[in-house]
């Protein structure tokens, strides 16, 4: 399934369309494909193929962690990081950052 979703997702082979690709990759870790949890968990950050949902990214990429994909650590740890830069600037009375991160606060609650 993981790799008929890539063609889908390259348009190798096939006109590409984004959300079958995500599609077939849920369908991949429904079935216990742990590693294309990354690249659902991509799709989902980025809104390709699917409606942005950072909180369904994250999950998937926790699942991309826990199957030993670095993949998802790197996204993890990127993810973490804008999240606290944008909660120092926050802090530190940054306004525009305060109405940022009370926005992502209340969607992802």
């Amino acid at each position: 399934m993981y790799r008929l979703a890539e063609c889908y997702w390259s348009g190798t082979g096939v006109e590409k369309d984004l959300h079958k690709a995500v599609v077939l990759y849920q369908k991949a870790v429904d079935a216990g494909d742990t590693s294309t949890a990354y690249d659902l968990g991509y799709c989902f950050n980025h809104g390709y193929g699917v409606e942005k949902d950072t909180k369904k990214a994250v999950e998937l990429f926790h699942v991309a962690v826990a199957s030993g994909d670095q993949r998802g650590m790197c996204s993890l740890g990127r993810t973490a990081a804008k999240f606290f830069r944008l909660a120092v600037a926050a802090a530190e009375n940054d306004y525009e950052a305060q109405g940022w991160l009370n926005i992502i606060l209340r969607r992802n609650s």
